[in-house]
């Protein structure tokens, strides 16, 4: 729970902004690289906490320990000014959000406002809902209330975590676990809306799963599958031909077999038509995406 008190808003889905008290952080100490590589650290790490040799390892690797750790002050110094003006001076000085405890530097749980972190918290409230749920009791009304929580949590991911920094190997690892979570929502908003016979809905968050990978062939299948169902035979039949492009161009491979086989079914008419057109489109950022 973010304190009402919060005054920092921190944005790194999409695009790498600090605000505090709605005006962006900017000029001033916020413009050397490594004061806010020091706080892109924390956000990326763990529970926002790292050991100062980790950070030391990690900012300033070609530096001596002695000379490391000297340049990890005064820019631990500079980083606290740079998000609390008012800090009282000298290295002493009680920060609000950059502590510093037993070596250990963290970002207080609470202390701000993250994006990434409401994300997750918000996806996995989800995944243990889904995992209580017993879909064959749902009716129609409870699978429209279900998506609409999923499509509430989609909007909040507006694009890769920090951006910017796309080849530093310290944002790898939750970047990745991001865009997993990402993922799993489509995927099961997809599922849910197949299950409330909602097709058109269910096209929507199979497209924009697709719009991140181009060569995730479940998702071109159940796609396939679902326009068949909604009648729509030739956009189904189109969607393998997407598929295939995108395997030999990306992969240089092809079609499973069971893909093939839905390939041959559509094409002999072979599926039943028996999905309702859907409701709403989830929204789609049309960027592209390393999965």
């Amino acid at each position: 729970m973010i304190s009402a008190q919060t005054s920092l808003v921190v944005t790194t889905l999409g695009r790498f902004e600090v605000r505090r008290e709605l005006d962006p952080i900017s000029g001033g100490q916020w413009r050397r690289r490594k004061v806010w590589e020091l706080f892109k650290l924390l956000l990326s790490a763990d529970q926002h906490r790292l050991h100062r040799e980790q950070i030391q390892e990690i900012l300033w690797p070609a530096s001596a320990n002695e000379r490391a750790a000297s340049s990890f002050g005064k820019t631990l110094y500079l980083l606290r000014r740079a998000l609390e003006p008012g800090l009282a001076a000298g290295y002493g000085s009680s920060s609000t959000y950059v502590i510093l405890d037993h070596d250990i530097l963290q970002l207080p749980p609470g202390s701000m406002s993250i994006d990434a972190d409401l994300f997750e918290a918000a996806t996995r409230q989800l995944q243990v809902r889904l995992r209580t749920r017993v879909a064959q009791t749902d009716s129609s009304q409870d699978h429209s209330a279900l998506l609409d929580e999923f499509d509430q949590v989609i909007a909040l991911y507006e694009g890769d975590f920090l951006p910017e920094d796309l080849y530093e190997d310290w944002t790898q690892k939750r970047r990745t676990r991001l865009q997993r979570m990402y993922c799993w929502l489509l995927e099961n908003a997809a599922q849910i809306a197949i299950e409330g016979a909602m097709g058109t809905r269910a096209c929507d968050y199979l497209q924009t799963l697709l719009e991140h990978n181009r060569t995730d062939e479940p998702a071109h299948h159940q796609l396939m599958l679902v326009y068949a169902r909604l009648g729509r035979r030739s956009d189904a039949l189109r969607q393998f031909q997407f598929l295939c492009e995108a395997l030999h161009e990306d992969l240089h491979a092809s079609p499973m077999p069971e893909t093939v086989g839905l390939y041959r079914t559509i094409q002999e008419g072979q599926v039943p038509v028996d999905l309702a057109p859907g409701l709403r489109a989830v929204p789609s950022h049309n960027k592209e995406y390393m999965l």
